[in-house]
C-alpha cells in the first residue's frame, strides 16, 4: 500500500490526512486497487475521495457536501461501478445515480428523481 505525499502531489487534501492515511491503510475497497474515503461534514452529510492504494494517488468524488444530504453509496472492490443516492431537500426527492470509474474520472449515466425523500432509507 502507498500512502499520498501530503507535502507534494497530495498537498490539498493534507487537511484530511490522518483519516485518508487510515482508511487506505485498511487496502482497496473499490475497483481492484482504490480505497473510498468517506469524511463527515455535519449530520447527514459527507463527502468522499477515492485513493489509488497502489500509487498513493488522491481524486475527488463528484458527489458530496450540504448539496447531497444523506449521500449513501454502494461499491464493491471488484466493480468500477458506484451506485450513488442522495435526498434533495430543495425538492423532497430521492436522487439516484449509476458512475463508472475509468481510473481518473467519473462518468456519471445522469442524476435521476426516483421517488419521495423516503425511498432514499432515511434514519
Amino acid at each position: 500500500i502507498r500512502l499520498p505525499d501530503f507535502s507534494g502531489r497530495e498537498r490539498e487534501y493534507s487537511r484530511f490526512r490522518t483519516k485518508i492515511t487510515n482508511e487506505m491503510k485498511t487496502g482497496p475497497n473499490f475497483a481492484g486497487h482504490y480505497a473510498i474515503i468517506s469524511i463527515g461534514c455535519g449530520p447527514g452529510c459527507n463527502f468522499s475521495f477515492v485513493g489509488d492504494v497502489a500509487t498513493g494517488k488522491l481524486f475527488d468524488f463528484p458527489y458530496g457536501g450540504e448539496g447531497y444530504y444523506v449521500l449513501g453509496l454502494q461499491y464493491n472492490v471488484k466493480e468500477k461501478y458506484i451506485s450513488a443516492k442522495w435526498v434533495n431537500s430543495e425538492e423532497n426527492s430521492c436522487i439516484y445515480d449509476f458512475l463508472e470509474w475509468d481510473g481518473k474520472k467519473f462518468t456519471s449515466s445522469g442524476p435521476k428523481v426516483i421517488g419521495s425523500r423516503e425511498i432514499c432509507d432515511l434514519p
